[in-house]
C-alpha cells in the first residue's frame, strides 16, 4: 500500500502542476470542484487511491475534488459516466483493467471506445492481490486449497469484487482442475463481507480489502500476485 500512495501522490502532483502550466494563460482553471469517477464502490482500492490523490490536488488547485463511485457492469457505468461528461477537464476517470480492457475486448457492443472517448492522463498506482479464505475453510497453502477443491463433491464459492479477480480466479480454477463456482459483487467491500461471514469461502482480493483482516486472524492468506 506504501507503493501504491507514493505512486499516486506523484502522479498527483504532476497532472496538477501539467494542468495549470497549460491552461493558466488561457482561464483560471479550476473554477469549479473536480470529479474523481471511479469504478467501484466507497472502502474499494480505487476509492482510497481517489481519495489520497484527490487530497494532494485539492491543496495544489484550491478546488473540492468529489469522488464518485459508480460501481456495476464491470466498470462500464464509470466510464460511460466520464464519456457523457463535458470534455472541460472537470471530470476524470480512474480507469482500471475492468473498464478499460475487458469491457471493451469482452463486450459484444461496448458503450464507449477507449482509444477515441477517452484521453489519457496519468497512471497512479497498481495493487497487490492476495488469494485469502475463511478461517473455517481447512487449507494452508495453494497446493492443499487445490487438493481440498478436487476432493470437495460440491464446487467452492469463491467471492469477486472485480473483473481481475473473477478472470484469475476462473484460470486457476481450470489450470487446476479445481471445482469453483464464482459470486459476483459490485465492489470488494460488498464481497468481503460474505468472505468475513462464511458466506463464500475464498476469494482473490486486493491488499486494501483483505490485509487488515489477515493481520486480525479473520482471514488466512495462501498466496500473492
Amino acid at each position: 500500500m506504501l507503493r501504491i500512495i507514493a505512486v499516486a501522490l506523484a502522479a498527483a502532483l504532476s497532472v496538477a502542476l501539467a494542468v495549470v502550466a497549460v491552461d493558466a494563460a488561457a482561464q483560471a482553471y479550476p473554477s469549479k470542484p473536480i470529479r474523481f469517477v471511479i469504478s467501484f464502490g466507497a472502502g474499494s482500492a480505487s476509492d482510497a487511491l481517489a481519495r489520497i490523490a484527490g487530497q494532494e490536488l485539492e491543496q495544489i488547485l484550491g478546488q473540492p475534488i468529489i469522488v464518485l463511485p459508480k460501481p456495476g457492469a464491470d466498470g462500464a457505468l464509470s466510464a460511460s459516466e466520464v464519456k457523457r461528461a463535458p470534455p472541460d477537464g472537470y471530470t476524470f476517470l480512474f480507469g482500471t483493467n475492468s473498464a478499460l480492457a475487458v469491457v471493451p475486448n469482452l463486450q459484444a457492443e461496448p458503450p464507449y471506445n477507449v482509444l477515441s472517448d477517452f484521453t489519457p492522463v496519468s497512471f497512479l498506482g497498481d495493487n497487490t492481490f492476495f488469494i485469502v479464505v475463511h478461517p473455517s475453510l481447512p487449507v494452508n497453502t495453494l497446493a492443499e486449497l487445490i487438493a481440498y477443491a478436487k476432493a470437495s463433491p460440491t464446487p467452492l464459492n469463491y467471492a469477486t469484487g472485480n473483473t481481475y479477480a473473477f478472470a484469475s480466479m476462473a484460470t486457476f480454477a481450470a489450470s487446476n482442475g479445481m471445482k469453483l463456482e464464482a459470486v459476483r459483487y459490485k465492489s470488494e467491500p460488498d464481497a468481503m463481507t460474505d468472505l468475513l461471514s462464511g458466506r463464500v469461502q475464498l476469494m482473490n482480493g486486493t491488499s486494501t480489502a483483505v490485509l487488515a483482516h489477515v493481520k486480525a486472524g479473520r482471514l488466512r492468506a495462501l498466496s500473492t500476485s
